[in-house]
């Protein structure tokens, strides 16, 4: 399943892990302010087993053995 998440702040990091646990594909969109926080560049690196699709701008349960990038 895709899931499109906008804006992830406080409260949404893990609104947002949940979804990727139950959801094949995550798409994120940060909705920023002046000195809003973009957590969204950290996650790609803290949930084993998926990767970054920069292509797609994609959070994606990892089938290649690839880890994380940027």
């Amino acid at each position: 399943m895709k899931i499109g998440f906008i804006g992830l702040g406080v409260m949404g990091k893990p609104m947002a892990i949940n979804l990727l646990e139950a959801a094949h594909e995550l798409y994120l969109d940060e909705v920023r302010s002046v000195g809003a926080r973009d957590d969204s560049i950290g996650m790609r690196f803290l949930i084993p087993g998926w990767t970054f699709d920069s292509k797609r701008l994609a959070l994606v349960r990892g089938s290649s053995g690839r880890g994380a990038t940027s």
